[in-house]
């Protein structure tokens, strides 16, 4: 227990439920089944929070040695456990083979299944994700600078406009090189992105007017507020206290040993409720020892 009591309180919270098949052999190590194991909960018809068993898959493990299957209880011959099968490698086994811990108390949705702790914050973890993930696109997508050009078209009609920037256009962004065949013109026009080696070379007339280029910033809308509400509420959800993960700006992560100085309501509170949570643990424990 040493060893194995903090991961076994550790996948309670996570899972909702943790089963363990206890062996014919008494004084013998309990067989942990992963929680994916456990497909169906055999119950009453009039009382879905009846259980008299559980439909387990039995070949999570099983590499195959000599013609014999090998599953999480161990070696089992042709691939069952002497158990009645309901499908390719997955048995029915009755409540009193089964050692189980939960949080199900019958009285949630859930029943007779467990509820994972970290259910109800699920949906602002996932938010959280998809930000982060949107801030790494837009500061991918953001990150490079752009140039504005301002060009002076004087009293040019629309049409005329239209075409003294589309021809301004093509001489910044068109490369003229040597063309491969000769032809007429004997050069070509390609494509020619402005690199930030490259100078630009722009004429002005008398009165001063000419184009203008301004650096237009990339990424400058990178505030991770967002980001720090749905920690927030993350955190809330799990009914942790702020001054255990240091969220709110005038409490730094005090530590308070219980014995001197004060202790915040909330933290309290978190005891009381971790104090809950142990209760469902306990009293298996208390009926198998």
């Amino acid at each position: 227990w040493d060893v194995k009591l903090f991961e076994l309180a550790r996948n309670i919270i996570k899972y909702g439920d943790v089963f363990f098949y206890r062996r014919e052999k008494k004084n013998t190590p309990w067989i942990f089944i992963p929680t994916k194991a456990v497909k169906n909960a055999v119950v009453a018809s009039s009382d879905i929070t009846d259980v008299s068993g559980w439909h387990i898959t039995t070949d999570i493990k099983s590499p195959s040695v000599a013609g014999q299957n090998y599953s999480i209880f161990g070696s089992v011959g042709n691939g069952t456990t002497g158990h009645n099968s309901t499908s390719a490698g997955t048995d029915v086994f009755n409540t009193e083979e089964i050692i189980r811990f939960t949080l199900n108390n019958d009285l949630s949705e859930d029943a007779p299944f467990g509820q994972s702790v970290l259910n109800i914050v699920w949906k602002p973890f996932k938010q959280k994700e998809l930000l982060e993930d949107a801030c790494v696109i837009y500061k991918i997508s953001r990150a490079p600078e752009r140039r504005v050009f301002t060009i002076d078209v004087g009293d040019m009609p629309d049409q005329k406009r239209r075409q003294v920037l589309e021809q301004f256009k093509n001489e910044l962004r068109q490369k003229k090189i040597p063309s491969a065949n000769g032809g007429q013109v004997g050069v070509d026009s390609i494509y020619n992105p402005q690199s930030i080696n490259e100078d630009i070379f722009l004429a002005a007339n008398g009165d001063k007017k000419m184009a203008t280029i301004d650096v237009l910033p990339g990424g400058t809308n990178q505030s991770t507020d967002e980001l720090k509400w749905f920690w927030g509420q993350i955190w809330r959800g799990l009914r942790i206290p702020d001054s255990y993960v240091g969220m709110s700006p005038d409490i730094q992560g005090t530590f308070n040993d219980g014995a001197v100085g004060i202790a915040y309501i909330q933290e309290i509170k978190f005891s009381e409720y971790i104090e809950r949570l142990q209760k469902y643990i306990d009293h298996i424990l208390d009926k198998e020892f």
